[in-house]
Parts: C-alpha cells; sequence; structure tokens
C-alpha cells in the first residue's frame, strides 16, 4: 500500500500562487515537487508547521471574478477573448457552471487573460468541484482532501 501526503496539492497551488509571477521558477516547481513524508501523522505535521494544514483557497469562479474586475475587463469583452458567452462566464463567476466539463484549452485561455498559471486555476478548479461547487467565494482544502480520503478508504 502506497501512502500518498494528501497536503501535496495544496503545497503546489500555495506556491503556485506565490510564484505566478516568476513562471519559470512555478514550472520548475512543479516538476519537483514531492513530498517526502510516508506517514499520515508526520504528513499532517508538516502540513501544520508549514500552515497548510487549514488552508483556505478562493472558488475558480470568484478568483475568475475578482481578477477580471481588478483588471477593469467587462464581462462581455473577457467573454469573447477566453471563447466563451457571456452567459457560460456567469455561470462560471457565480460557480454555477460544472467545472468538470470545462475543457483544458478554456482553463489556459482563462490562465492567458487572467496573467496567471494554468496549473493554480487548474488545482482551484479541483478544489472547488471536490467542494461541491459552492455558493461562497472561498473553499477549505484539509476539509476537501479528508473527505476525499476517507471516500478513497471505503
Amino acid at each position: 500500500m502506497t501512502f500518498r501526503c494528501p497536503y501535496t496539492e495544496i503545497c503546489r497551488a500555495q506556491a503556485l500562487r506565490e510564484f505566478a509571477e516568476i513562471p519559470d521558477l512555478a514550472a520548475l516547481f512543479t516538476q519537483r515537487l514531492q513530498c517526502g513524508e510516508r506517514d499520515p501523522q508526520k504528513a499532517h505535521r508538516c502540513a501544520t508547521i508549514l500552515g497548510l494544514a487549514e488552508q483556505e483557497f478562493p472558488t475558480l469562479g470568484y478568483f475568475v471574478q475578482t481578477q477580471r474586475r481588478e483588471s477593469d475587463i467587462p464581462q462581455r469583452l473577457f467573454a469573447q477573448q477566453v471563447g466563451m458567452t457571456v452567459q457560460e462566464l456567469r455561470d462560471l463567476e457565480l460557480n454555477k457552471l460544472d467545472l468538470r466539463k470545462l475543457s483544458i484549452t478554456l482553463i489556459e485561455h482563462l490562465a492567458i487573460a487572467l496573467n496567471v498559471s494554468a496549473e493554480y486555476l487548474k488545482m482551484l478548479a479541483r478544489f472547488t468541484t471536490q467542494a461541491g461547487n459552492p455558493r461562497q467565494g472561498t473553499v477549505f482544502a484539509r476539509t476537501i482532501l479528508v473527505e476525499t480520503q476517507s471516500k478513497e478508504q471505503r
């Protein structure tokens, strides 16, 4: 039985957020990230020390909306830039869109338009999907990963 650290995704997402302005460093980090902990208790202790055990992330929709508004881009123009309809963009921003149906190409277009890492957007999509497309703007990654782990163990 192989143990996989449940905090690896959180570590990666946090690092990608911090390295957003240095894409080469983010790419290198993504390639090399592996948690060396082989024990669940040690992995949790490591995540707690790093401040990742209770990590909060924005939902994909909330992140897209806030970044678009900070860039002062109207919904209609942004939707055209990324290849979506205005209604699809609204649904995405309100977390009503089923993120499992988002194509990799669309996520990459969103990343380019927002000037962020596509990997970070993929992780936000995964966290948001695992949380059940919540209406609020944030999700707690620890809760999601613990629930996912318990379902796999059943």
